[in-house]
């Protein structure tokens, strides 16, 4: 019902539009007509007037509207190409309306010089119509405005796009000016605001408009520059905002909701946009069949609004949390109302559930990103965790061969790389897996795999502890002053997974070119800064200790690794280490005492499968901090199912 009221809302505008330029044409008639002839007499043209050439105005420029598609504009954002398309629309209007009434119709009593004096009373008039709430805010807000002084900094697109919205009546702020980096732009106007200067001229245009506020319009800076604008005039104490661009969605050039809003942390770590192939991933996507896993996670979520972008003939969401499945259901059920989508609430480390939703769906492309992430909790609960993690995937690839799906994505960790917590080490033995079904799977299916860093803005992750920790008044707690991590953005996390999904090479795992790490300690007194407050002053920093399993820093492949770059964005590693076939007996008896909820046994199982693996690879032997030489036999009995995976590959192979 939202849905429809909000098409009809649409729709009823569009009318609007057509309908008061239609009005105008109809108006502009007579009018051109008296100009045309002076001291006419209407009556005489009453019956020529009334009602054919009415009709045929009428006709002739509604045709060329839509053809033109003029109803289609914001005027908020209305622009010289706004004029543009309504000018060719009342040209090819004149035209048509010239030619239907001398030669279709032949009604020649009206001077063909009325045509063109209509079409030149039509522009300026629709002109005004489109663009007067734009003429009005800029006059009221130049002479009339009170609010916030402000200036606007960066005067390009996206600041000339989006300046009428700054400028309307409801907005808090008044605008005094622009700043910008070019010094060719100073004293040039932008819809009547004035180019003032650059970041020099700041201190002194400060003081002149007495500016409280910033606004940073500047959607292609690098976060280093964001960074070092920010931190200048949090020092000048001004507050600042931001102006995202209106094409800020990865996928959808469509999508231009667009609002002011305050700096997050993301802003000052944003890289360079992602060189990824965006007709490429949306010639894998389209019209195919596609299943997320965790689609109700950070990662998972974002995967699903930017596959159905991508047109997919049917998208199915999986999670086993009720609540996360049952928000992004709803976010994308409204959004994509012609699209075919099926939330499916179930458990895939079940085998029957997993196995039902192959049975179910004829599934083309699967995106694994379902998996229990947060290392501490994971350390508590070592079986669960372990079931969650590894049987989900084990589920997924055998399902995925078994089936013959075209392609399988596997979300990963850098934590993966010598691990020292179980997560990372669950994490490594699902890309095990992955390999194993790569090299053993006799499948048409495609397995690659996608090695993170941190997520900013995911859920769980450091910044909404550290600024939960603020509004409380401190202190924020960090566990060591040298303690590192890769960060990276959503929309990079997800431009990632998707590149991958285009991958012709099974077995292939890629990794996000990631720059430097960041100290955790450096971010917390970004955050700090940007919450308003003074370290040390109003918040202070505290130091756990290092906790279980954590590391010092992360690292995001192997040395035996090789990695080739495709992209300055991203590399992949293809020469991949040889899996042995008994890797699921060892899996499967580190299955058998999870389910007994045996945790030692468990932790000791995993690294001694991983340590195996890593040893052959000519790794240093012992960097696990579980384990040391004489613990690296993997001498427990065995308890072993394997007659899925058999049945899989028998069925295969047959």
């Amino acid at each position: 019902m939202k849905i429809n009221q909000e098409l009809f809302r649409v729709y009823m505008k569009k009318v609007l539009i057509v309908s008061i330029d239609t009005l105008l044409v109809i108006i502009l008639l007579p009018i051109a007509l008296y100009m045309r002839v002076e001291g006419i007499d209407f009556t005489k043209y009453s019956e020529i007037l009334f009602p054919y050439y009415y009709i045929l105005t009428a006709i002739s420029y509604i045709f060329a509207f839509f053809l033109l598609k003029t109803h289609r504009v914001i005027f908020k954002i209305a622009s010289i190409f706004t004029a543009i398309r309504v000018t060719l629309g009342a040209l090819l209007g004149a035209f048509l309306f010239y030619i239907l009434s001398n030669f279709i119709f032949n009604l020649d009593q009206i001077p063909r010089s009325v045509f063109i004096i209509q079409f030149l009373l039509f522009v300026p008039a629709s002109g005004l119509f489109r663009f007067y709430s734009r003429i009005i805010d800029s006059f009221s807000h130049k002479f009339f405005k009170h609010g916030i002084p402000t200036l606007v900094y960066g005067g390009g697109i996206n600041t000339s796009r989006q300046l009428p919205s700054l400028l309307n009546a409801r907005s808090e702020f008044k605008i005094f000016g622009i700043l910008d980096d070019s010094i060719f732009k100073k004293g040039s106007d932008i819809l009547g605001i004035k180019v003032l200067g650059s970041e020099k001229d700041l201190p002194s245009l400060i003081k002149k408009y007495k500016i409280e506020q910033i606004i940073i319009s500047m959607p292609s800076a690098s976060g280093e520059r964001v960074r070092f604008l920010v931190k200048q005039m949090v020092n000048l104490n001004l507050k600042v905002k931001i102006l995202p661009s209106p094409e800020s969605s990865l996928l959808d050039p469509n999508d231009k909701e667009t609002k002011l809003r305050d700096i997050k942390i993301e802003d000052l770590l944003k890289r360079t946009p992602r060189s990824i192939d965006k007709e490429l991933i949306r010639e894998t996507i389209e019209n195919k069949v596609v299943l997320v896993t965790g689609a109700g996670g950070s990662i998972g979520s974002e995967l699903v609004r930017q596959i159905l972008v991508l047109n997919p003939k049917k998208l199915i969401m999986n999670d086993s949390s009720e609540f996360a499945l049952y928000k992004i259901n709803e976010e994308v059920e409204s959004k994509y109302p012609t699209t075919e989508i099926h939330a499916v609430l179930a458990n895939i480390a079940d085998d029957f559930s997993c196995h039902n939703i192959f049975n179910r769906f004829k599934i083309d492309i699967i995106f694994h990103a379902c998996a229990y992430k947060h290392v501490p909790l994971v350390e508590d609960n070592i079986s669960s965790a372990s079931i969650n993690n590894i049987k989900s995937a084990l589920n997924i690839f055998s399902q995925a061969a078994k089936n013959n799906v075209e392609k399988v994505v596997l979300i990963s960790s850098d934590k993966a790389i010598r691990p020292t917590n179980v997560m990372g080490a669950t994490k490594r033995i699902c890309e095990l897996l992955l390999l194993w079904h790569s090299q053993n799977m006799n499948s048409k299916t495609n397995y690659s795999s996608v090695r993170f860093g941190n997520v900013l803005g995911s859920n769980g992750s450091v910044v909404p502890k550290f600024i939960e920790q603020i509004k409380t008044g401190g202190p924020i707690t960090i566990t060591d002053p040298e303690i590192t991590r890769y960060f990276m953005l959503i929309p990079e996390a997800v431009a990632l997974v998707l590149q991958a999904a285009t991958s012709k090479n099974s077995g292939e795992i890629f990794i996000l070119n990631m720059g430097k790490p960041i100290k955790i300690v450096d971010m917390a007194k970004d955050i700090i800064q940007l919450m308003g407050k003074k370290l040390d002053q109003d918040i202070i920093i505290k130091y756990t200790g290092l906790r279980s399993g954590e590391k010092l820093f992360e690292e995001l492949h192997f040395e035996f690794e090789n990695l080739e770059e495709v992209t300055p964005d991203y590399s992949r590693i293809s020469d991949i280490i040889q899996i042995d076939k008994n890797l699921i007996n060892s899996i499967q008896n580190i299955l058998n005492y999870a389910q007994r909820d045996n945790d030692s046994e468990v932790k000791h199982l995993i690294f001694s499968l991983i340590n195996q693996y890593e040893k052959e690879s000519k790794l240093p032997f012992n960097f696990s901090p579980y384990l040391n030489k004489n613990q690296l036999e993997i001498n427990h009995p065995q308890e072993i199912d394997t007659s899925s995976i058999t049945a899989a590959q028998t069925e295969i192979s047959g």
